[in-house]
């Protein structure tokens, strides 16, 4: 009869994620320096940019930058005080 191989023969090797991810890295920043190195592109991917933000910004609600509003637990509770009474 013929000897079974292992199953640790058959696992696939593990992966090592920090080694794709430094190589993934890489590649954006290559590509980084070559749109900034043509104007054309570099004035292409900004205004493509700017336009996402536009559309974001309407769905949100928000323009600009605005910061969520927080308040105290305090001030919440005063709010909430004869909502659910």
């Amino acid at each position: 009869m013929a000897k079974r191989k292992s199953k640790a023969a058959d696992a696939p090797m593990a992966y090592d994620d920090s080694k794709w991810r430094a190589q993934d890295d890489m590649h954006t920043l290559c590509r980084a320096e070559e749109i900034r190195a043509d104007k054309a592109r570099l004035a292409a991917a900004k205004k493509a940019a700017a336009g996402k933000m536009k559309e974001l910004q309407s769905i949100t609600g928000r323009g600009g930058r605005a910061k969520p509003k927080m308040d105290s637990q305090a001030a919440r509770e005063k709010r909430l005080e004869g909502k659910y009474l």
